[in-house]
């Protein structure tokens, strides 16, 4: 749990934020970035965000990060509370993904499932929420 504390604290809400920004008023990631360090809201990557802003590559580190959390987001979407509920926890997801560490058994049945789809066992679409 300390671990997760340390490591993924406002990481999902940052990245989030910036999305909301990115798909409601169709501006860069930059701006985006820009724009939350403004609000002052994340004092933990306050730092980061600022160097993001002074350093390309770590502009270009963020961003990576950022298309990675958000890549399973459908693009173009408008953004209702139910749609950004759902984008909200699959950042989440895929922040905790961002770190190298011991994978849950969770994690690893949704890899398994992964693969059985690719290959042709399950269906593609079919969504794991119950």
């Amino acid at each position: 749990m300390a671990y997760d504390a340390t490591w993924f604290k406002e990481y999902d809400d940052l990245y989030f934020e910036i999305w909301r920004r990115v798909t409601q008023k169709s501006i860069s990631f930059e701006d985006a970035l820009e724009e939350v360090c403004k609000l002052n809201r994340f004092p933990l990557r306050q730092r980061r965000m600022e160097g993001a802003l002074e350093c390309d590559y770590t502009m270009m580190w963020m961003e990576t990060e950022y298309q990675t959390c958000t890549k399973d987001i459908a693009s173009g979407v408008s953004t209702c509370l139910l749609i950004e509920e759902k984008a909200r926890k699959l950042i989440a997801e895929a922040v905790q993904m961002l770190v190298d560490k011991p994978k849950s058994y969770e994690q690893y049945i949704r890899k398994k499932i992964e693969i059985a789809r690719i290959i042709g066992i399950l269906p593609p679409d079919e969504d794991l929420e119950e």
